[in-house]
């Protein structure tokens, strides 16, 4: 099974941060997809897609806690 294949498997979920930056460097409200390998009560833990587009995929995943980010209706 080719990368692409293995990456169009396994579920993605759309975050961006909850409330409003403090300031507009920080952060926007862009939406952030990642591609999801465990979802705990308390956050989202994955691997973010352009990780996977650039071809860096032996990156630790990482943790999206959910009082910070929400996530996108798609």
């Amino acid at each position: 099974m080719s990368r692409q294949a293995r990456l169009d498997v396994r579920m993605t979920v759309t975050l961006k941060p909850r409330g409003k930056p403090s300031q507009g460097c920080w952060a926007d409200s862009t939406p952030f997809i990642l591609v999801l390998e465990q979802e705990t009560p308390d956050s989202w833990i994955g691997k973010p897609v352009s990780w996977y587009d650039r071809g860096v995929q032996a990156g630790r995943p990482l943790s999206f806690p959910k009082f910070a980010w929400e996530e996108v209706a798609q």
